[in-house]
């Protein structure tokens, strides 16, 4: 089996080996390649990072609910997997490489405070401006005084942790796998101390051969996490114990959002669905993308009609808007 870190490779950068086929509306000159994560303070200031097949590692930041996007330059030198703001002025991004960057001014200027050698960081999360945590593969740190000081916690180090939901000043939750002891199984844990400890979730089922992808909360009690083969899980208790949902597909999902208790979404490639009843059930959503290979790697709605859903097509990094709650989507390609 391939490992956790080859499989996130292998999704996020699959169009890198697709033949290129692309309509008029889909440019590529100098494209921004692909998009990872979004985060947004309110409905209209909002970013979005990712990278470029080049290596190149930006921040892109909207002020108008993600209708166009300017790019700004991270200090990374590795494609950004993950980023979090604190306040309208702080934020922190972290680089597939271990590399962390910080801004104190609303994302125009990114300084690099930090790069965790051999070891790979796929999620970053702050309680406040002065403690969080970075994990990813093999590694798992935890942040104090804003990055001036970095301790390494005793997490397991074979396991790979994918996603993070910070839920209070004191509560997290993360997602991955565990690759130990000759087989490799999905991996939740939380903490209630602001990361000092770290405890395992129980769940209701038995979860072997599985990595959890992406880890969406609505509230500090209730939240969902989605990942290989359509395995679907949601908590009522901040992550403590989680409950397995119907599988909503077959496919591998690589982003899920819930907007409130009744109405959420999930992505992947070529799988963009939307749930009405807590996730119960899905239906499939039409993109309207102007390519069969879309992939959806991050979902993030402000209220109940803006949503945006990223990723890529093909060769370049993609953005789909909607303004009547999924009825209608607009394809945005980011080219600068």
């Amino acid at each position: 089996m391939k490992t956790p870190f080859l499989l996130l490779t292998y999704v996020i950068l699959i169009f890198f080996i697709t033949e290129l086929s692309l309509t008029a509306q889909v440019q590529t000159s100098q494209p921004f390649n692909f998009i990872t994560k979004l985060c947004f303070r309110n409905a209209l200031t909002g970013y979005a990072v990712g990278g470029t097949n080049q290596n190149g590692s930006y921040v892109l930041k909207t002020l108008d609910g993600g209708n166009s996007w300017q790019k700004v330059t991270s200090s990374c030198t590795s494609y950004l997997t993950d980023i979090k703001f604190i306040s309208d002025n702080t934020g922190y991004c972290c680089s597939v490489d271990g590399e962390v960057a910080v801004t104190t001014n609303g994302g125009s200027e990114w300084i690099k405070i930090y790069q965790c050698l051999n070891s790979h960081s796929f999620t970053i999360g702050m309680f406040d401006s002065f403690s969080g945590f970075l994990c990813g593969q093999g590694a798992f740190k935890r942040i104090l005084q804003g990055g001036a000081g970095w301790y390494v916690d005793p997490l397991n180090t074979q396991s790979y942790i994918t996603a993070s939901s910070v839920l209070s000043s004191s509560k997290a939750a993360i997602c991955g796998i565990n690759d130990g002891a000759g087989q490799q199984y999905g991996l939740l844990m939380y903490t209630t101390n602001s990361g000092i400890n770290w405890f395992g979730s129980s769940y209701n089922a038995d979860i072997p051969d599985i990595q959890f992808n992406d880890i969406s909360f609505i509230n500090e009690n209730t939240g969902y996490v989605a990942g290989d083969k359509g395995n679907f899980f949601k908590t009522v208790n901040g992550g403590a114990l989680w409950n397995v949902l119907p599988a909503p597909t077959t496919k591998t999902i690589l982003s899920v959002f819930f907007i409130n208790n009744s109405s959420g979404y999930i992505g992947g490639q070529d799988l963009f669905m939307r749930s009405t009843d807590g996730g119960a059930n899905f239906n499939a959503v039409n993109l309207n993308s102007t390519s069969n290979n879309t992939i959806i790697n991050d979902i993030y709605f402000s209220d109940a009609n803006l949503g945006l859903a990223a990723g890529n097509i093909d060769f370049s990094a993609v953005i789909f808007r909607t303004t009547n709650g999924g009825v209608n989507w607009k394809q945005n390609t980011l080219l600068f």
